[in-house]
């Protein structure tokens, strides 16, 4: 007769166990029950410092620093933490910071042709490194928010031309650095927008579909005289305020987006008030058309009359003089 006895535990334990020697001091392998090991230096029971990660077939997908995550269930659940580099299957590679297991700082996307992408990450998203870091609380001001409607002018591409004059200018009215003038320009170009504002054709065509019930949050920024004498504002939208908008509407940036306009399209006022001025200004026209063309009335009449007020006089004479002839 045998006699068993199971005990109940947490699946998770079974997650990793250790295959070499030991997992106490030294170096030791950790296989996961996914079919990968890990291999690194242990003190106390956990790995310390770097390690490498492979599949079953030696694959190596990850070498760098690593944390052990917190869990009463698991003595081996290590993630990436710190600087490290992943290779994928598809041929690509990351080098750079990881927090938590995910891409976060500074890092180097390689492509299997051998393109990179520089820039950071934040929870595994990826930022050009100009499109975020930008101090730009000091925006998001009440008393400066401005509002899109009708827009006739596109907005720029890229940021306008300016003299260094105006540019030392502008550093001094706003208070901003040099570095931070520089890379508040450069956001204003169009290759750092979400694919659905990143011309202006496609920013024009949804203002006028969204302005009236879905409307962006924007705020002004800065005024510009460009180098061609036209007056230019830039204008910040940030993406914290305009996260309730609808899916093709809404966009997601670290921070938020610049635009470059012409100060032209920049109204100080909402949809109703602006179209409210409009209502008021173009019944203002029709009444000075109505009263233009009462003028012109009153001017023909009186013409009229100045030019035939003794028609009839002469006619009766002439008749009247016809008549004695006759007579005679």
């Amino acid at each position: 007769m045998l006699t068993v006895t199971a005990d109940k535990v947490n699946s998770k334990t079974l997650e990793f166990v250790c295959i070499s020697s030991t997992c106490d001091n030294g170096e030791c392998i950790i296989e996961s029950i996914n079919g990968y090991t890990i291999k690194g230096n242990c003190k106390d029971g956990n790995i310390i410092g770097n390690a490498k990660f492979a599949t079953e077939d030696g694959f190596v997908f990850y070498e760098g620093q690593v944390k052990k995550l917190s869990s009463i269930f698991n003595n081996y659940a290590y993630v990436f933490h710190g600087l490290g580099k992943e290779k994928f299957s598809s041929g690509n590679s990351y080098e750079g910071n990881y927090v938590n297991g995910k891409k976060e700082g500074n890092g180097v996307l390689t492509f299997a042709d051998g393109t990179q992408k520089k820039g950071i990450w934040k929870e595994d998203k990826y930022y050009d490194e100009i499109s975020i870091g930008f101090a730009n609380e000091r925006f998001r001001v009440a008393s400066e928010r401005i509002y899109l409607h009708h827009p006739k002018k596109e907005f720029k591409s890229k940021m306008v031309e300016v003299t260094d004059a105006e540019k030392q200018k502008v550093m001094s009215k706003y208070k901003l650095t040099e570095a931070e003038i520089d890379k508040l320009f450069a956001l204003c170009d169009m290759k750092y927008k979400p694919t659905h504002l990143n011309t202006p054709a496609k920013i024009k065509t949804i203002i006028e579909q969204n302005q009236k019930d879905k409307p962006y949050e924007a705020y002004f920024v800065a005024q510009i005289y460009s180098a061609d004498n036209e007056i230019y504002y830039i204008i910040y939208l940030p993406t914290a305020y305009n996260s309730w908008l609808p899916e093709g509407v809404k966009f997601d940036v670290a921070d938020g987006l610049y635009f470059c306009i012409p100060a032209t399209e920049a109204n100080f006022g909402d949809y109703y008030s602006f179209e409210s001025k409009l209502a008021i200004l173009k019944a203002a026209e029709e009444d000075k058309k109505r009263e233009q063309e009462q003028q012109k009335l009153f001017a023909e009449k009186a013409e009229w009359s100045a030019k035939n007020k003794f028609k009839g006089v002469f006619l009766f004479a002439v008749r009247w003089q016809f008549f004695k002839l006759r007579y005679e």
